[in-house]
């Protein structure tokens, strides 16, 4: 992802020192992080390195999405989702604009609600997708969240599967999109 995610762990303290945040220690509450597979552990090993204690505190999947969907955590919480978009603009207006459902950040950045509304308001393709690089690059120097690294992912279907339509990027089988897949069939 380019110059702004990089394993640097020297430069990571560096940054963190320059910005008085050396020995920083905080706590994630989650379900989603460890409720399949442990991803915490490689997350806290790297983080150690650079001198980050992270704390995991571990809740039923009820607990989780309340606390998440309350905004009633410390530090950090969870993984964040959204249902299937098709476009940017259902990415990360909701998730970013002060005041948003699903800012759950609760990122309130007035630069920012500029570029987010300036995408929305652009007709001209040439100029939207100007824009949006911009807030692209935006969001990864404020970097409001933690992304776990992971594969894009497309899915290619046989042609007997009928009635089940992947849109690119944003539309898949798994997790809550799986509701696509009752409408199917196979055909003889």
């Amino acid at each position: 992802q380019g110059p702004t995610f990089q394993h640097n762990p020297a430069e990571a303290k560096k940054l963190l020192a320059a910005a008085g945040a050396e020995n920083l220690e905080f706590e994630v509450v989650e379900w989603y992080i460890t409720s399949t597979q442990d991803l915490f552990s490689p997350m806290q090993d790297q983080l150690r390195q650079i001198g980050v204690k992270i704390r995991n505190k571990k809740v039923d999947n009820p607990t989780a999405v309340t606390i998440l969907a309350n905004r009633s955590f410390e530090d950090a919480a969870n993984m964040v989702w959204g249902p299937p978009n098709y476009s940017i603009d259902g990415w990360i207006y909701p998730f970013y604009i002060t005041g948003g459902g699903l800012n759950y950040n609760n990122v309130a950045d007035p630069e920012l609600d500029n570029l987010l509304k300036a995408q929305r308001k652009e007709a001209d393709t040439k100029k939207r997708r100007d824009i949006l690089k911009k807030l692209d690059t935006y969001l990864n120097d404020q970097n409001y969240d933690v992304w776990y690294p992971q594969a894009w992912q497309r899915e290619a279907w046989p042609a007997y599967v009928k009635n089940y339509r992947v849109h690119g990027f944003v539309g898949t089988s798994g997790c809550y999109s799986c509701g696509q897949l009752r409408a199917s069939w196979l055909d003889k």
